[in-house]
């Protein structure tokens, strides 16, 4: 990747390639500190690049990168600031509304907001079992699980655990143990 990058023109190809670059550093199960740094650097860069060239939604997706990065460094409020910004402008976007609202989500349940962190999972919930993405619904339900166990409500959270993998087992995802005790 890191050679298509270095041939590739300043335009739209390379945003999205530094995008998927910072998807390959922000390995959610094997990242290090060093790695994340990396991903964050790519993301920064593919909007720069994107902002230059006028690559709207290119902006937005690699702000999204940023934000997802920061959430997983805990740094929550720089997550926040972010995801708030992109929201009213990937509203034609459902891909990125979705990965938006259950970041957002994420992050305020993290900071002890449950009730409105799941209200924005729940958005991104109701979209993802329209598309159908059984993997995406998975992953939320999974997020609203942990909402709830981070705010002592054992048994709701527990319940939607085990129906996150429902759709795990339609999708054919092999559970790990380790995505259940990420908090």
């Amino acid at each position: 990747m890191l050679l298509l990058l270095g041939k590739s023109n300043r335009d739209s190809h390379q945003v999205n390639l530094l995008i998927e670059l910072a998807d390959v550093y922000n390995g959610k199960l094997h990242s290090t500190v060093k790695s994340r740094e990396l991903s964050l650097a790519s993301a920064q860069k593919a909007q720069q690049l994107a902002e230059t060239i006028g690559f709207k939604s290119g902006v937005l997706y690699a702000k999204e990168r940023q934000a997802d990065i920061y959430l997983h460094k805990l740094r929550l409020d720089s997550a926040i600031t972010l995801y708030k910004q992109i929201i009213p402008e990937s509203k034609t976007d459902k891909r990125l509304l979705i990965n938006v609202q259950k970041g957002l989500g994420e992050c305020l349940s993290k900071k002890g907001k449950g009730e409105e962190g799941r209200g924005y999972l729940h958005q991104a919930l109701k979209s993802a079992q329209q598309i159908p993405n059984y993997q995406w619904v998975a992953n939320i339900l999974h997020a609203i699980g942990v909402s709830y166990l981070l705010e002592g409500k054992y048994n709701e959270g527990l319940d939607t655990l085990i129906l996150s993998t429902t759709y795990c087992e339609k999708t054919k995802i092999i559970l790990d143990w380790r995505l259940f005790l990420m908090f």
